[in-house]
């Protein structure tokens, strides 16, 4: 049953309506159980630890390729001879 109450200040107006709610034996409705709420959190934590696991793997991978370049460099550098 779905109620409501519309005001507008000064007149109130209230509503109830039968509402039908598909069961969980149909493919559009959505019944979360006891069980079903247990899955979608542990699917739900293992979606987040494999972004981070992305994110933490890209980022090492950008860090060896930076440091990697810095060392290449420093091979090519050689001492400026001054004459004092």
């Amino acid at each position: 049953m779905l109620e409501a109450d519309f005001t507008d200040g000064i007149e109130i107006i209230k509503s109830s309506k039968q509402v039908f709610l598909p069961s969980s034996n149909t493919i559009a409705g959505l019944a979360i159980s006891e069980t079903t709420g247990r899955r979608l959190s542990i699917f739900g934590i293992v979606v987040v630890i494999l972004i981070a696991v992305f994110f933490i793997v890209r980022a090492i991978y950008k860090f060896r390729k930076k440091t990697k370049k810095i060392g290449s460099q420093r091979d090519k550098r050689k001492l400026i001879e001054l004459d004092l």
